[in-house]
């Protein structure tokens, strides 16, 4: 599904209108892999459970925005570090 959200603003006095375009996606499990990787190589922001679905993390651009959520109290620090090093990011 997908939700227009629309916001404007601005500290100069003039109106800003900005649109941004919201897909929510419950669920990739019944897509293929390309179908996923396609999907958030096309994202400027993830958010995303943690578990296997994480892999697809590999085929956001750069600069994308990843907000991982975790269940309460589960921690691994530096559990991606060395992934990203080993790509060179």
């Amino acid at each position: 599904r997908s939700v227009q959200a629309s916001s404007r603003g601005g500290g100069d006095g003039l109106q800003h209108f900005m649109r941004v375009d919201v897909n929510v996606v419950a669920d990739l499990g019944g897509w293929t892999f390309l179908e996923q990787a396609t999907w958030v190589s096309a994202q400027m922001l993830v958010v995303m459970p943690h578990g296997a679905g994480s892999v697809n993390y590999l085929f956001a651009r750069p600069c994308t925005a990843i907000l991982e959520v975790y269940p309460f109290g589960y921690y691994l620090p530096g559990e991606y570090l060395n992934l990203a090093r080993a790509v060179g990011e």
